[in-house]
């Protein structure tokens, strides 16, 4: 077995341990290894990035149609949504190696984050809309 396949931070030069200069002179491990570290890891974030944000906005998302602050809530829910979708979405791109993916995963994560944040904050500007707490925090 490899010492890269063993993610070791070393590798081996005959009998000598010398550090391994591949990708990561600067971290220490090579790429092979950090894929396979880093990208679960991702895709793992990016799921209870998801359970999070269902779990925070159910009441949000369960409030009647007649509710305007319904709106609110699902912008909300939406946007933590987009970024756990993002946040798998890279972690597939980086396992299976391909960037354009990635690429995407970026560009339409960062558009549609700053789009619902336009909303969120244009919502929380309509009178009755936005919680208490953020009326005690605009008047100071």
């Amino acid at each position: 077995m490899s010492s890269e396949a063993r993610c070791s931070w070393f590798r081996t030069v005959g009998h000598d341990w010398v550090v391994s200069s591949s990708l990561s002179t600067t971290w220490g491990l090579s790429g092979r290894c950090m894929t396979r570290i880093l990208a679960p890891l991702a895709i793992g974030a990016g799921i209870a990035l998801l359970a999070w944000s269902v779990w925070s906005n159910v009441n949000d998302l369960r409030r009647p149609l007649s509710d305007p602050t319904k709106a609110l809530g699902f912008a909300r829910w939406l946007r933590t949504t987009i970024l756990g979708l993002a946040a798998v979405a890279i972690g597939i791109g980086w396992l299976w190696d391909i960037w354009p993916f990635i690429g995407l995963a970026l560009i339409i994560a960062g558009e549609e984050t700053l789009e619902t944040t336009w909303v969120i904050r244009a919502m929380e500007r309509y009178p009755g809309m936005a919680p208490q707490r953020m009326l005690l925090l605009r008047r100071v």
